[in-house]
């Protein structure tokens, strides 16, 4: 059995949210509630888009922060990180940085990812 999760262990932790969630899924309320445009951009020609595919937003401290754009490569095990937006005065944050690279070690996990590819342009925001 899973431990439960303590709410001072949860401090400062980081979710990455499916473009589909609850939380994010009325775009005007999520600009309202939060100040950020969760753009979903399935449907957007490819060299329209601005964001990716199916970016996930991230969630740190109850704020939506940035976004990701994850590929995985089923066939190499890898998982690549195609684009990353993070608001400006986190992108130096070491905590953040900390709590970012966990919540993408879970991810890797949870899609059976053996290694990460990091765009040159996001390597500042994870931890080597």
């Amino acid at each position: 059995m899973e431990k439960p999760v303590d709410a001072e262990d949860a401090t400062g932790s980081v979710s990455f949210l499916s473009p589909f969630d609850n939380l994010t899924w009325s775009k005007p309320h999520t600009r309202r509630l939060f100040g950020f445009d969760a753009a979903l951009e399935i449907y957007v020609p490819k060299e329209n888009r601005r964001f990716g595919y199916y970016a996930l937003n991230i969630l740190h401290n109850n704020q939506i922060i940035g976004r990701l754009d994850p590929k995985m490569h089923r066939d190499k095990a890898t998982l690549e990180i195609k684009a990353l937006e993070v608001k400006e005065d986190l992108r130096s944050n070491e905590d953040f940085k900390h709590q970012f690279s966990l919540a993408l070690r879970d991810f890797m996990v949870f899609h059976d990812a053996q290694t990460m590819e990091v765009a040159k342009d996001c390597e500042k925001c994870v931890e080597k």
